[in-house]
């Protein structure tokens, strides 16, 4: 059989992918497509770094981006949001061992489910993997206070099914439209979405939100 050309140039020879356009002769330069570029937020209203003096990290400011999208769109879906920063650990293990849940959502029917945000690329540590798996299961101890008033006091232990689910959601941050990143650096998530920063990017972040490439359910727990 001859050989055949696709309509889009496909396939590779001598290791280059035939075409003329900027795309390719970028694949080409590069060796592969390339990745999208990483968002740098300068500065995100109201977070600080633990360190005083010192100007919080890139990845502090994106986790807490995305933590507030993912709060926002929790509140938008009906739940309720009773705690967050929740410790959790296998008995009678160190807190060095333990690992914190970003929220406790608590569903319009009662049920409570635990929520992992993570912005862009970011990974679970190894104590997330292994407990999260089991916050549904039961078992865990609670190693913090902020559940106290949901009937989960420090030192509590998870029952099987007394949070339904664990879940990881991530949230593709980079791809936030160019005007919405610049009026993060001046307003939050959701002072933008009471129209803080004007109606058309309170428009422009609703409709962002409301994609489906905008946030993906990376793992559930059942």
């Amino acid at each position: 059989m001859g050989n055949r050309r696709g309509g889009g140039g496909g396939g590779r020879r001598n290791g280059q992918v035939p075409g003329t356009s900027v795309i390719v002769n970028a694949v080409n330069r590069a060796g592969s497509f390339p990745k999208p570029k990483k968002w740098v937020p300068k500065k995100y209203p109201g977070k600080v770094s633990s360190q005083p003096g010192k100007t919080p990290s890139t990845n502090a400011l994106r986790g807490q981006i995305g933590n507030d999208l993912a709060t926002a769109a929790a509140r938008k879906r009906g739940d309720e949001i009773v705690g967050s920063e929740i410790n959790i650990r296998k008995p009678g293990t160190p807190l060095k061992g333990s690992s914190n849940v970003d929220h406790l959502l608590r569903g319009p029917g009662g049920d409570y489910h635990g929520l992992e945000v993570k912005a862009g690329e970011g990974k679970l540590r190894k104590a997330q993997e292994e407990h999260y798996p089991l916050v549904p299961q039961g078992g865990l101890e609670v190693g913090s206070h902020a559940l106290g008033d949901v009937g989960m006091p420090r030192g509590h232990v998870l029952g099987p099914g007394q949070v339904a689910s664990m879940r990881v959601e991530r949230w593709d941050i980079d791809s936030l439209p160019m005007g919405t990143k610049t009026a993060l650096e001046q307003h939050t998530v959701q002072a933008i979405l009471k129209g803080d920063a004007g109606p058309a990017q309170k428009q422009a972040l609703e409709e962002w939100m409301a994609r489906g490439s905008s946030v993906r359910i990376d793992k559930v727990w059942t």
